[in-house]
């Protein structure tokens, strides 16, 4: 058989084991969700990298908008282990595709970087979530 056409091969039979794994793993996580243990995300950021700028390398969205008691995600995206860092939490090395979730209790504005490579920065501001209700 041709090079080439070997080569071809290969790759398209990775791709249909990466596209079972990944398809396996989104019904596990939709299982999991529905049974009510697993904290449910009220917000959800990611880490971006690329192997090639470090200095691209950021929290998106930079700045975060919750009321209290709401739970942010924070998924590392990128090709690099990441941390997501606060006065009060630290979520230790996140590998590429780990997740870590913090629920704000308090209201204020959280000062987020990685331990890792401090130029990341991102802000979290939490309202009070009494103010935002609605009165009767």
């Amino acid at each position: 058989m041709a090079l080439w056409l070997h080569s071809l091969l290969e790759v398209a039979v990775r791709y249909w084991r990466f596209s079972r794994v990944m398809v396996m793993a989104a019904l596990l996580g939709m299982a999991f969700s529905s049974l009510g243990g697993v904290a449910q995300a009220d917000f959800t950021a990611t880490i971006s990298d690329s192997a090639s700028n470090p200095y691209a390398w950021v929290y998106v969205p930079r700045a975060i908008e919750v009321t209290t008691g709401d739970t942010v995600t924070w998924v590392n995206t990128g090709v690099a282990p990441h941390s997501v860092t606060g006065a009060n939490f630290d979520s230790g090395n996140l590998d590429p595709g780990q997740r870590f979730q913090w629920t704000f209790n308090q209201a204020g504005t959280y000062a987020i970087y990685c331990s890792l490579h401090p130029w990341m920065v991102e802000s979290v501001v939490v309202s009070d979530n009494a103010a935002s209700a609605p009165s009767e």
